[in-house]
């Protein structure tokens, strides 16, 4: 699980809103939030402006913690 993407959510005004403003369904948000960064390019642009968080975040692939 994703705390920036999760934040990056909860600052756009949450799954429901995020999903109809970027045109994705909600599970596929809750996806990104457990993946933990938006796979799609233009998805995570969309999230980065509804947000403020940068996109470079949204984007990153955490390391898992061993």
């Amino acid at each position: 699980m994703n705390e920036k993407i999760r934040a990056a959510v909860k600052k756009a005004g949450g799954v429901t809103r995020v999903s109809n403003r970027i045109g994705v369904s909600g599970a596929t948000v809750y996806m990104w939030i457990n993946n933990g960064f938006v796979p799609n390019y233009d998805k995570a642009k969309q999230l980065s402006e509804l947000s403020g968080v940068p996109f470079e975040e949204l984007r990153k692939v955490e390391e898992a913690v061993q």
